[in-house]
Formats: C-alpha cells, sequence, structure tokens
C-alpha cells in the first residue's frame, strides 16, 4: 500500500535491493514491484530474469518473475519469458506458458516467429509443443491472427499454425470455415 502511495520513486530502491539475491527476500520483493505495477520495475525484473542458473538455485523466484512481468503489457517481456519455455523444470515452463497466453496479441507476432525451428531434436519439440500451447491457451483465440499470417510465414511455420487449429478444434473450424 505504501509503495502504491509513493509510486515511481519507491521503484528504484527496490528494484536495486534485488541483488544479491538472498531466498525468500527477493521472492518478496519482486511481488512488491509486481504490485506497484510501474513501467520503471520491468528492467530490473528481467536483469534478474536473465541471471545465470537462476532457475536451478530458486524456480520460486524464476516463477515470481514471471508472474511479475506478465502482469506487464509489453512487448519487452514477451523473448525473455519465451527464452523460459526452453527449462526442463515443469513449474516453471507451465508459468511461462501462462504468462505468454496471457499476453495473448502482444505475444503472439513472437510466438508464430518462434514457430520456425529447424530441427527435429527433443529439446525443439519441445520448445515447439510449449510454444502451440501458449498460442492455444490465448483468450480469444486469436484464430483470425494466425490465418493473416499464413501467406507470409514459411511452410514450418504454416505447419505448425495448422497444427495449433488442428489442436483448438470447435472454435478453430468456425474461423477456417469463414475464409
Amino acid at each position: 500500500y505504501i509503495l502504491r502511495e509513493i509510486g515511481t520513486p519507491a521503484v528504484e530502491p527496490v528494484a536495486q535491493a534485488l541483488t544479491p539475491i538472498v531466498p525468500g527476500r527477493t521472492r518478496l520483493l519482486v511481488q512488491v514491484l509486481e504490485q506497484v505495477h510501474d513501467a520503471h520495475a520491468i528492467q530490473p525484473l528481467l536483469a534478474l530474469l536473465q541471471t545465470p542458473s537462476i532457475s536451478q538455485d530458486d524456480p520460486l523466484l524464476v516463477i515470481a518473475l514471471i508472474r511479475s512481468l506478465s502482469q506487464f503489457a509489453a512487448k519487452q517481456v514477451v523473448a525473455p519469458i519465451l527464452n523460459v519455455l526452453s527449462n526442463p523444470l515443469p513449474q516453471i515452463y507451465e508459468e511461462a506458458i501462462d504468462a505468454l497466453s496471457s499476453l495473448g496479441n502482444i505475444a503472439l507476432d513472437t510466438l508464430i516467429a518462434a514457430l520456425d525451428v529447424r530441427e527435429d531434436t527433443p529439446d525443439a519439440l519441445s520448445s515447439l509443443a510449449r510454444i502451440r500451447r501458449a498460442i492455444l491457451g490465448m483468450h480469444p483465440f486469436p484464430g483470425e491472427a494466425l490465418i493473416n499470417v499464413l501467406g507470409q510465414v514459411n511452410d514450418r511455420q504454416a505447419q505448425q499454425i495448422m497444427t495449433i487449429f488442428r489442436m483448438q478444434g470447435a472454435d478453430a473450424a468456425h474461423v477456417l470455415v469463414q475464409h
């Protein structure tokens, strides 16, 4: 409450206190920045998310960071959250899928671009499945936008978009019938 009343000037000291990472305290500070919901908090949160080995050291902190960043409807949060999809911990990549879904159209172009996977490795296929799930989780389903980009994407991306339509079922069928 106090930070909400104070506003932007309070973000800077809280952001500076994010490092060094102290278990529990840092997560609480991330949640405070989420509640303040000031765009000045985005860069410090992104920097913390991109800290090497953070997901192994404190997965709950990574989850708190993803949740906090997903509250900002800003294009700059999409790519770092997208990078988290490759994390092997289900709690972390599931949180990233939900975050990307909640960002909706802000994340859609980046997710479509990420469908251009040239490898058939297990990791690449897992990432593709997670990207598709993020798109499928968007409300409302971005069927029109997906149809509109079909003529602009390469064959790999088009194939993945068609897979998304098949997976979506009735909502997608309605969009496809209209086009």
